[in-house]
């Protein structure tokens, strides 16, 4: 319904930002590309919809190891609304991909800030701390995350994984 939308009416810019973000969903990243690129040329666009193109755009360069294709749009998405904690999740996650442990940081613990009941932004933050071999902030953040979500598979085995206690023999 979404596509027969678009085709009727290409100009309308949440129609398209839909279209790319369910084909993003659904991992059909090229049609996504083109229907979220559209965006920024269409006249009139309000700035949440032009942001949120940004973002996902930004999300499939990440997907698709294109970092440096990402910095920009997501700067463009970051200077428009820079209290938005996905937004911030993201940049994380990239500053991540760059190897930029300390830029990582700061940007996961404000996207955690700024989305009180999500559990992306924990995990992403337990993760770097399992990568700088500090097993108890990571252990931390796996239980933030918990207590965020108590069914979160993926921070409960974090937990387990972080909490063993050496066997001494």
């Amino acid at each position: 319904a979404i596509e027969r939308s678009v085709v009727l009416n290409p100009d309308h810019a949440e129609h398209r930002l839909t279209a790319g973000w369910l084909r993003h969903e659904a991992g059909d990243l090229a049609p996504a590309e083109i229907h979220l690129a559209c965006i920024a040329g269409l006249p009139e666009v309000e700035p949440n919809v032009l942001a949120e193109a940004a973002h996902l755009r930004a999300q499939m360069a990440i997907k698709r190891e294109r970092p440096q294709t990402a910095v920009p749009l997501l700067a463009q998405a970051i200077g428009m609304f820079p209290e938005n904690g996905h937004f911030q999740n993201t940049l994380g996650t990239l500053h991540l991909v760059l190897g930029r442990g300390d830029d990582a940081r700061r940007a996961l613990e404000r996207a955690r800030d700024l989305l009180p009941a999500a559990t992306e932004p924990c995990l992403n933050l337990a993760l770097l701390m399992e990568a700088a071999d500090q097993p108890e902030q990571a252990a931390a953040n796996y239980a933030e995350a918990l207590r965020r979500d108590p069914a979160c598979s993926q921070a409960a085995a974090g937990l387990k994984k972080t909490t063993l206690v050496p066997v001494v023999g």
